[in-house]
This record gives C-alpha cells, structure tokens and sequence, in this order.
C-alpha cells in the first residue's frame, strides 16, 4: 500500500535499511564454501607443498580461531586439497620452530586421542547424514569416529613427518568413506582444524571459517569439480 505520512515514510526506508545491514551481515557469516579441482593422481601425494599436483590444488583461505571467525589464527600454515574422482587428498603443511611440536605417545588406532600439534577433519557423510571424526598428529597417532563412536573404523590413510621448519601430512580419503558419488551430488558438507602448541604450551585451535568443531552447522561446503 501506498505509505503518505512523511514520517511513516521514513520509518519504513529504516527499517528496509536495517533489515538489509543485517542480511548482508549474514550472508558475511554464511557458510563458507572453496571449489575443490580434480586432478588425476597415479600415487600418494609427497610431502612437498611446491610439487606439481598440489600447485593445482586449491588452497584454504587463512584460518580462524575456533568459534571466532574474526580472529586470524598466529601459526603460519598452509593447507591445500584436490579430488581424484575417487578420492579426497588433503595436504597440510604447518610452519614453527620443530623444537615446540608435542604429541602424546605414539599408540595403535583409537587408544586415545591425538594431542599436541595435530589437525582433525569432520564431515557429513551423505548416505547416513550422520557427521564422522577424522585426527592424526605429527608423530602418526590416528583416531576416526562416527559423532563420538571411536569403534567405527573408516577407510583412510595418513601419512605425516616432522620437518625442519614445523610438520606435514598428508590424508587420502576415499568416496566410499565420505558416502558420497560424484554421480548422486559433487558437495560435501566438512570442518578441518589445526591445533598448534605454542612455547608456553598453550594450544592454538584453528578452523576453517572460524567453524566450530562436534557442530555440523557451523562447517563449510566443499565443492567438487567434476571435470
């Protein structure tokens, strides 16, 4: 209806110019989303950030801290990702001094909890819808859970090594385990965190968009290429 009063007017004009600043702080704190490129593979990728197949890769935007999406995590790291149509790969390599990295001992698959310096990956498994739990740790101490069930055991492999400037892993992930085809939809629904000690011990939790961890609302949309 058409509004005649001056004041109502300009009532109306605020409240449209309130509700847009807000919407467009929303779309600020949507779900974030990175375009993950296909590139075809013949063997586990190295450790080395600068080889061939992971200068295709794409590479995540700066970390947050965990639940804080407007602090930029400290610890200089970079962490890329590529598909192979079969398989997610994930490259993370994290920068500081090697004399600071911590790991808890080194125990068989799921006796406990990677700690120290260590990255953990969530998804969405798009069959079951339930959400599952990936973490490993510099020196190789694995863990994988269905939520919080550690006595489902996924299909996955790690391989990790300290180097002289922090440590580096590398994680293939097969579609099987994601529960997903390329052929029924080529999004996957995930979080990866990096935690990092610092000297006075103190942990540094970094994620992707600042997400929150155990929280399937707050992770990030993976997108697949499909050529």
């Amino acid at each position: 209806s058409e509004v005649k009063h001056p004041d109502s007017k300009k009532l109306i004009e605020k409240a449209r110019d309130t509700f847009l600043f807000y919407l467009q702080q929303a779309k600020d704190e949507t779900i974030v989303e990175l375009n993950v490129p296909r590139i075809g593979t013949e063997q586990f990728p190295s450790f080395d950030p600068e080889d061939p197949v992971w200068k295709k890769a794409a590479v995540f935007p700066v970390f947050r801290i965990l639940s804080n999406s407007a602090m930029k995590c400290k610890t200089p790291m970079t962490l890329k990702i590529f598909h192979d149509g079969r398989n997610l790969y994930i490259g993370t390599f994290v920068k500081k001094d090697p004399a600071t990295l911590t790991a808890r001992p080194f125990k068989e698959k799921d006796a406990s909890f990677p700690g120290g310096d260590h990255a953990e990956f969530f998804f969405i498994n798009r069959k079951d819808k339930n959400y599952y739990h990936l973490a490993w740790d510099y020196a190789g101490s694995l863990y994988d859970a269905k939520q919080t069930d550690s006595t489902w055991n996924g299909d996955w492999e790690v391989r990790t090594e300290p180097s002289s400037d922090g440590w580096r892993s590398v994680v293939r992930i097969p579609f099987e385990t994601l529960g997903m085809t390329l052929l029924e939809s080529n999004k996957l629904t995930a979080l990866i965190m990096i935690t990092s000690v610092d000297p006075q011990k103190k942990n540094e939790h970094a994620t992707w968009g600042g997400g929150k961890v155990h929280s399937p609302d707050s992770f990030g949309e993976l997108i697949l290429d499909l050529e």
